[in-house]
């Protein structure tokens, strides 16, 4: 089991180092591999494996760590991106660890949460140009802001997971409550720009 933790912990730690950097698009340097890479990856020993504990000092490093940066504002908000994908891929795992019978607990413990971590990248990778892109407009401000309540959301979410330690109606219904809050928050966002552009444009038409 500690060689299973050890893997999950190398996979989760990349994965959320490759998500910080495709979206934000600062430079993958070797200072800043190593730098922010230690951090992730001591963290979660630090925090004696409380994952919610490891996100958010994870969280408050990267952003003073970028204090002083140009792309402050983008390393925020790719951060608190990152946050939100641990805790809904916290939540989605414990959910299909509870729902799948698989008796082998090492292919529990290993498979699912690689399979949930998988799918997250490869969403990230369809997305991330529309996230880089909000994060670097006018309304950056308000899009940080959103991305920080749901970063809280999903966070209590997995916390409630990990007091109940079981799924029930109740449980399954906030966690599909909050996955739809997330899809739905970023689409009127994204809704929001589009119709601020369209007036805009109309605005400097009428000028014409």
């Amino acid at each position: 089991m500690l060689l299973v933790y050890v893997l999950l912990m190398l996979t989760s730690g990349i994965t959320d180092l490759w998500i910080f950097f495709r979206i934000s698009q600062v430079a993958a340097s070797k200072k800043n591999i190593l730098s922010l890479g230690a951090v992730v990856l001591l963290l979660p020993i630090l925090c004696g494996g409380v994952v919610e504990l490891a996100t958010f000092l994870e969280i408050l490093f990267f952003i003073f760590y970028f204090r002083k940066s140009k792309k402050k504002d983008v390393a925020t908000g790719s951060i608190l991106i990152v946050g939100v994908a641990d805790s809904i891929i916290d939540i989605i795992t414990s959910i299909l660890g509870e729902l799948l019978s698989i008796e082998d607990e090492i292919y529990l413990n290993l498979l699912v949460p690689i399979v949930v971590i998988s799918l997250t990248v490869f969403i990230i990778e369809i997305f991330y140009k529309h996230l880089h892109a909000y994060l670097i407009s006018e309304n950056r401000n308000v899009f940080i802001g959103l991305l920080f309540y749901l970063y809280v959301s999903t966070t209590l979410t997995t916390i409630f997971y990990r007091q109940t330690k079981k799924i029930t109606s109740l449980s399954i219904f906030f966690t599909i409550f909050v996955l739809i809050q997330v899809v739905f928050a970023i689409a009127t966002y994204g809704e929001l720009i589009n119709i601020q552009k369209h007036l805009l444009k109309k605005s400097q038409q009428d000028k014409l």
